[in-house]
């Protein structure tokens, strides 16, 4: 959790999810209305949590 924290008070984690919703606004690849842009967060979120869940699977398996 210490490391969760630390990521998400990183100003840098932040300005590059700002650089990267503008990015994808712009090119219309994230539709303006409030729908599309949850879908997008909640891929997002899904897509960190499957990373991190897979990472965390492969270090146990490492350490058996």
């Amino acid at each position: 959790m210490i490391g969760f924290v630390r990521v998400l008070g990183n100003p840098g984690v932040l300005l590059l999810w700002i650089t990267l919703t503008a990015s994808f606004v712009s090119h219309d690849w994230v539709g303006r209305s409030i729908d599309e842009k949850a879908a997008c967060v909640l891929g997002v979120c899904l897509g960190t949590a499957d990373w991190f869940l897979l990472l965390i699977w492969a270090v146990t398996r490492r350490e058996q």
